[in-house]
């Protein structure tokens, strides 16, 4: 890849053949599947401290802690029943998160909705830490040059008319890649700068 590089740099190839030659190298087909275990694990820890907390509220005395610890029961009951539900639908379906390709990226989301991205949608795409408490959560960010729910696919949306730019959240923690692999599986599929002399990243001066 170095090598091509050079080849466009010093103007042995332009942009049409540098960017020809660099999709070759790119895998045809790359797939992303679901990180079933990784939720799984997560949702058995919610229920089992859900259920620690409903043993508490059993045991102890006070209204003011008992609403508490109750709050704290269902929170966890809840989010740990979400999480089985979603490996359930992941492992129901083909476990494929994301398949890309040349012409794009075609995101399916557990419960089934899917989006199709062609790459000259993408405006950019960045790695996203967010942080709560204990908690530390893993998103990869595509900016799209058109709201996301122009993409989707098999249903119309009721904002297709709207205006304006989107963008496309991939949750990694979900997913069997990291943050930097995925940034740099997408990466290898977006048009790339020009940087030739004359055609790659130079201005063209006008008398």
């Amino acid at each position: 890849m170095v090598e091509l590089r050079d080849l466009a740099e010093s103007g042995v190839i332009d942009a049409a053949e540098y960017e020809r030659r660099r999709r070759q190298i790119i895998t045809p087909v790359d797939t992303v599947s679901y990180a079933t275990g990784r939720i799984l694990i997560a949702s058995l820890i919610f229920l089992a401290l859900g259920g620690v907390f409903v043993w508490f509220i059993v045991d102890l005395n006070g209204t003011g802690i008992r609403v508490l610890l109750s709050v704290f029961a269902a929170f966890g009951l809840l989010v740990g029943c979400f999480g089985v539900r979603r490996v359930v639908q992941i492992r129901s379906g083909d476990r494929k998160a994301i398949v890309i390709d040349k012409e794009g990226m075609d995101y399916t989301l557990p419960g089934g909705a899917r989006f199709e991205v062609p790459w000259g949608a993408v405006t950019g795409v960045s790695e996203k830490v967010h942080e709560t408490g204990d908690s530390t959560f893993h998103y990869v960010v595509l900016d799209l040059s058109e709201p996301l729910s122009r993409f989707r696919v098999g249903k119309a949306s009721r904002r297709a008319d709207r205006a304006g730019r989107g963008s496309l959240t991939l949750p990694t923690d979900e997913l069997d890649v990291s943050n930097k692999d995925l940034v740099r599986l997408i990466e290898a599929h977006l048009p790339e700068p020009d940087t030739t002399p004359g055609t790659i990243g130079e201005a063209s001066s006008r008398p």
